[in-house]
């Protein structure tokens, strides 16, 4: 975005194959986080399971991945789609927090067929004031969106593409 070298965190699955188009899913920090945050958690068992590529952007610290936070997330699917043999139609991005709000306003170039969000706790304390998404219609992002319970104090408007997951 402005020729600073950006760092990000890739995972490859040990079982995939040289040339194997594989899914990409971009996991985006919160707010007090950075590219190294998911390290150590589980979600390495879902990657190795669905041999799925991981990529964890830094996008600026704390830059509630607007401008060149934002930017940074295309230059890592850029530069991952360049290192390895991603499957178009299937790349998802998830976040929390921050990140979380991140999945629900990046854009994506039109290279990727369908991307798919799947953001969790959700929280962007200046939107939509400061987002401006690159998708054509963010609106028809598929995205999966799950409620802690709060529903009936904060009402919601879904999209007509948008799964709702109720907690139980």
């Amino acid at each position: 975005a402005d020729d600073t070298q950006q760092p990000y965190a890739l995972y490859l699955p040990p079982t995939l194959k040289d040339g194997e188009k594989a899914p990409l899913l971009i996991v985006l920090h919160g707010y007090s986080g950075d590219e190294t945050s998911y390290l150590y958690t589980a979600i390495f068992d879902f990657a190795d399971r669905d041999k799925t590529v991981l990529a964890f952007p830094h996008g600026r610290g704390r830059s509630l991945y607007a401008g060149k936070g934002e930017d940074d997330i295309l230059d890592c699917l850029d530069d991952v789609t360049r290192r390895t043999a991603i499957d178009p139609a299937r790349v998802s991005i998830t976040g929390a927090s921050m990140g979380g709000a991140g999945a629900l306003s990046a854009g994506f170039p039109p290279a990727v067929a369908r991307p798919t969000s799947s953001p969790f706790s959700a929280f962007h304390w200046a939107w939509p004031s400061v987002r401006q998404p690159l998708s054509a219609d963010p609106l028809k992002l598929p995205s999966g969106l799950k409620s802690g319970g709060s529903e009936a104090r904060t009402p919601s408007v879904r999209p007509a593409s948008t799964k709702a997951v109720t907690a139980t």
